[in-house]
């Protein structure tokens, strides 16, 4: 065989090398782009679904955030009507005819009196409703004493000689615990108690 067919068959072989090997070559590059691609074209939907969750969570929160503020100020304005009938309340009890206090102090003690022998504390202005004739020619003392008898308790309340502190309302000093019930301090506990349910109005069905 002549030195030139030698060289056209390697030259042939070399061709058909290279054609194979840009074949192999192509048909990576073309997998490699669309493994790429199909990668991209993932990422973007995973992005979409995200960035819609996103828009979707953002949009919840505004409008839990608007809720919110509605609310307080919902409560707000409750609580303004409240104090003012607080106020209100408080003015009246410190101004109650006789007939309606006398019934007032009346059921307060029977229902609290827990001996019958407590100790009472007064207001200094209220002191001598107390201690002399004040209705019916008998004195609040006697009045009170006379109510816990009827209603099956010892009628033995004394009165303090030191007055209270408070402008309305009465004491009972008793042998193991004390009740609280000046005016104030039953206005203070009605608004505690009910400014309590009033505040739950801010996240009583508010999903965060």
């Amino acid at each position: 065989m002549s030195a030139d067919k030698i060289i056209e068959k390697i030259q042939a072989k070399a061709q058909e090398d290279v054609a194979a090997i840009e074949a192999e070559a192509k048909e990576k590059c073309e997998k490699i782009v669309a493994a790429i691609d199909a990668q991209t074209e993932a990422d973007l939907e995973a992005m979409k679904i995200s960035e819609a969750a996103e828009t979707k969570e953002i949009h919840r929160r505004r409008q839990l955030m608007t809720r919110l503020e509605e609310r307080k100020r919902a409560l707000a304005a409750k609580r303004q009507v409240m104090a003012e009938a607080f106020e209100e309340a408080e003015k009246r009890l410190e101004m109650l005819e006789d007939d309606h206090w006398i019934q007032m102090i009346k059921k307060i003690v029977v229902s609290s009196a827990e001996t019958g022998r407590e100790q009472l504390v007064v207001p200094q202005a209220d002191r001598a409703r107390y201690t002399g004739p004040f209705a019916d020619g008998k004195s609040m003392l006697e009045i009170l004493n006379e109510a816990l008898t009827a209603a099956g308790k010892p009628g033995q309340l004394t009165l303090s000689d030191a007055p209270a502190r408070f402008s309305a309302g009465i004491m009972l000093v008793g042998e193991e615990s004390d009740v609280d019930a000046s005016f104030e301090g039953l206005i203070r506990d009605a608004r505690e108690k009910y400014e309590y349910e009033v505040s739950k109005i801010l996240f009583d069905e508010v999903e965060v």
